[in-house]
């Protein structure tokens, strides 16, 4: 596999996974499920006023983005947690839509990983 991107790591994702491509498929496969439920799940809590609620949904986020190596999903989703940590719902939107940008990006770069020869 030979695709690049700027939202995540493949090459050290695959490198984790010794080289095991299936695997990695499988892990995508998986991310792009369960990213999606999250992600609704945080606009749900914010929207519920839930701060625990998105601390936690923002928290699994950060772990399983980065087991991609997809530092900037993972720094939105940790600034998203953190606030929620510290009760700022104030800037729950604007954090909401950063993270929404990147696993946006990152959404699609896994998607043209899975197509890439």
């Amino acid at each position: 596999m030979t695709f690049k991107s700027e939202s995540f790591d493949p090459a050290g994702t695959l490198q984790n996974l010794d080289g095991d491509i299936e695997l990695f498929q499988g892990l995508v496969l998986v991310f792009l499920e369960e990213s999606a439920s999250l992600l609704e799940e945080i606009r749900d809590a914010i929207g519920l006023g839930d701060d625990a609620r998105v601390q936690r949904a923002a928290h699994t986020l950060k772990g399983t983005s980065g087991n991609l190596g997809a530092r900037g999903t993972m720094d939105a989703a940790f600034r998203l947690e953190v606030l929620a940590r510290d009760g700022k719902v104030e800037d729950f939107p604007r954090a909401f839509e950063d993270l929404r940008a990147e696993l946006d990006r990152l959404t699609r770069d896994l998607r043209r990983t899975l197509e890439s020869p």
